[in-house]
């Protein structure tokens, strides 16, 4: 079972490599042509140029030449192959946790009692020193020391950005312990 879940993480990530190599293609391709302005124009009449397939010298500021669409801004393209970055890093995160680790599904299990959720909250703050902690005694702990579930030599933090990845990863794991329990009829 576990190895099927494993092959579908690989084909998914192996699909967004490649609309990410398709999306950095493109962002090349456009910062290369610098196209920003309409591609495209209508005219009152109906007719439509392409700025690719039109008479050389056509001025298309006079009679009413109507702009129908402008080109993806470079910037824009980026942005989207970022968001897919930090997708493909979430799951590759999850696979290292499986492969890597030894994190399998039969160890996940065990953590029944939001160990794993947590664990990400807590990645999630990261160093982040939060007002409103919690009195302990006579000082005052930051959140994260009081959500991390496991021993502090599991504690690894990172940079904000990998923390972030690492919580990602953990609420996948969580999802997907939470659905094998359902499935097994043993609820959430």
């Amino acid at each position: 079972m576990i190895t099927d879940v494993i092959e579908r993480l690989h084909a998914r990530i192996e699909k967004q490599d490649k609309i990410l190599t398709q999306l950095q293609a493109r962002n090349a391709e456009f910062e290369r042509a610098a196209v920003s302005g309409p591609v495209a124009y209508m005219h009152p009449t109906g007719s439509i140029w392409r700025l690719d397939n039109y008479p050389a010298g056509m001025d298309f500021s006079k009679d009413g030449w109507i702009p129908l669409y402008a080109a993806p801004q470079p910037a824009a393209i980026k942005v989207k192959a970022l968001e897919r970055q930090a997708l493909a890093e979430a799951i590759a995160e999850r696979l290292r946790q499986i492969e890597a680790e030894g994190w399998s599904a039969e160890h996940d299990d065990s953590h029944a009692n939001g160990e794993m959720a947590r664990a990400a909250a807590a990645y999630c703050l990261g160093q982040q020193e939060l007002t409103g902690a919690v009195q302990d005694g006579k000082r005052f702990l930051p959140w994260r020391k009081l959500i991390w579930p496991w021993s502090k030599e599991w504690w690894k933090p990172k940079t904000r950005r990998e923390d972030l990845i690492r919580a990602a990863a953990l609420i996948i794991a969580e999802i997907e312990r939470l659905d094998r329990s359902a499935l097994e009829g043993g609820g959430a």
